[in-house]
């Protein structure tokens, strides 16, 4: 149940380089560190525009390639949640409390705080948020405008999983380049597959896998599923390396079979 609460207001911000309070920017300096390892949390803003957040997601996933083990919310009902330090030194508790070695966290606000298929209908717009009716919200731009995304351009990896697998559907001996990226992929795929389709964090417990100048990428990495449900872009919004991934399903990541086995365990 999300926490909500009544904050200050310092009026609008712009959407990069927003003033937070000084628990957040500890927070923000913790996400700016070196990988560390697992648990990891992550953190998500969410609001109406790109403008003000109203509501801030905390996830926490214990392993890589595991699925999110704790998760809580926090609700400005005025204001941002960032002017809010109250919030942040809860948030910061919940951190701590669960162990997160490493912290996973985007600045800027990547959607809409209402949740699809709840809120509104699923695959549909929100009625209470318009300026996210069309646009990309990694980028928050309209979709389309993909030469305007403020991360550095680079050559876009399409992939067919099933390229790395045998005859026998497995993974067979390849050398380590290959396997690590095959493993790389494979863990956004499972991710996709089996948490996703639960509800909003489309931030994955996927590290980026590039290492800059010797120093390993600090960015998690986000996905979606394209309109054909059959392939999923994906992309680290800090350092910008980005790819589709085809050909998963019925892979040894494809989670959707178990998804639909627990939606029949239920019913």
């Amino acid at each position: 149940m999300p926490q909500v609460r009544d904050g200050p207001h310092r009026g609008s911000a712009h959407p990069r380089g927003y003033a937070m309070t000084s628990t957040w920017r500890r927070i923000r300096q913790r996400a700016q560190r070196r990988f560390a390892g697992y648990p990891v949390a992550s953190v998500a803003f969410y609001g109406p525009d790109d403008r003000v957040a109203s509501k801030v997601a905390v996830a926490i996933v214990p392993f890589e390639g595991g699925e999110v083990h704790h998760l809580e919310r926090w609700i400005a009902t005025s204001g941002d949640v960032r002017d809010d330090d109250s919030i942040a030194a809860d948030a910061l508790a919940f951190i701590r409390a669960h162990g997160a070695r490493s912290i996973g966290m985007l600045d800027r606000i990547i959607g809409c705080p209402h949740e699809e298929g709840i809120d509104y209908p699923v695959d549909g717009s929100c009625p209470q948020c318009p300026f996210w009716e069309g646009r990309d919200r990694w980028a928050g731009l309209p979709v389309g405008d993909a030469d305007r995304r403020p991360t550095t351009p680079r050559p876009t990896l399409v992939t067919d999983l099933r390229h790395f697998l045998g005859e026998d559907g497995r993974l067979p001996d390849l050398p380590a380049p290959a396997l690590n990226l095959a493993l790389h992929l494979g863990a956004i795929v499972a991710w996709m597959t089996a948490v996703v389709a639960e509800g909003e964090i489309e931030i994955t417990n996927v590290v980026c896998r590039r290492q800059p100048r010797g120093r390993r990428c600090r960015g998690q990495i986000v996905a979606r599923f394209l309109s054909s449900d059959e392939r999923i872009e994906w992309a680290c919004p800090i350092c910008g390396e980005n790819g589709i991934i085809d050909g998963w399903v019925g892979t040894p990541w494809d989670r959707s079979d178990l998804v639909d086995l627990d939606d029949a365990l239920q019913s």
